[in-house]
């Protein structure tokens, strides 16, 4: 009987001292009002993307990003715990796999500028295997952005139509490869040890290097681009960062075979 007692005194113990060091998080956070905090969510490209951006802002700031694909509700519970004053940004990567849970990641940040990279059909089965299920839940992000900030959006994918774009007030950028867009890569060359593409910028034609491969990471490389540009980087850091971008691991690796066979 006290070994049972014992165990239900240490759990309820461990409990309250969470409860606890969650109303703390909560607390700093409503008040500390930080800017420049960036949050990625999307069926792909989430984790690509975040690097990419981190990669850029470095260039400038001090910033605080949530780790590898860490992307769990926990992951930016930690990452909002640890910012400190001296970083001029966070970058949070929000894993979503069921409903309501992009509320839930935004409990502990208070996004001022939120990408959405598409809508796929990953984890469609805890959706009811609807894509219009997927959108609704992945546009929870437009309810928590700051109704003065940015939202960006793959202008090419046409289930991001679904997204319910008309409930932001604040600023939408849509980004991709088709010229009518906000954000648009042409003349872009595979060189075999990565992508060159041109963007235009500020009514000014720019030129980019990527260091890795596979044509649908320029629509990542165009999200960090649009929020870099849209936080005052220049494009001589803006090609800087990404010149110095770095896959993440395990991702993308190129085999060389026999005969120049890759793949």
């Amino acid at each position: 009987m006290s070994s049972t007692s014992e165990f239900i005194s240490h759990i309820l113990k461990y409990a309250s001292c969470f409860f606890k060091f969650e109303r703390l998080i909560l607390l700093a956070i409503k008040s500390n009002h930080y800017k420049n905090t960036i949050a990625i969510t999307g069926s792909s490209g989430k984790t690509t993307t975040k690097e990419m951006l981190a990669a850029i802002l470095k260039t400038r700031w001090r910033i605080i990003k949530t780790p590898g694909n860490s992307n769990l509700i926990k992951h930016t519970r930690h990452i909002a715990a640890a910012r400190k004053p001296y970083h001029r940004a966070l970058i949070a990567e929000l894993g979503i796999a069921g409903y309501r849970q992009v509320k839930k990641h935004c409990r502990y940040i208070k996004p001022d500028i939120g990408i959405i990279t598409n809508i796929g059909t990953a984890h469609i089965g805890n959706f009811g295997g609807q894509i219009t299920a997927i959108a609704r839940t992945k546009g929870e992000l437009i309810d928590c952005l700051n109704p003065n900030g940015l939202l960006i959006i793959n202008g090419d994918d046409p289930n991001s139509r679904l997204l319910p774009i008309d409930r932001f007030k604040g600023k939408v950028v849509r980004v991709g490869l088709t010229r009518r867009l906000d954000y648009y890569a042409y003349n872009i060359d595979d060189t075999g040890g990565g992508l060159i593409f041109s963007i235009d910028i500020r009514g000014k034609q720019e030129r980019f290097f990527l260091p890795t491969v596979g044509r649908h990471n320029i629509y990542n490389a165009l999200y960090a681009i649009a929020v870099a540009d849209y936080l005052g980087f220049s494009a001589d850091h803006i090609r800087k960062g990404l010149h110095h971008y770095r896959r993440p691991r395990s991702r993308l690796i190129v085999h060389v075979l026999k005969n120049d066979i890759r793949i």
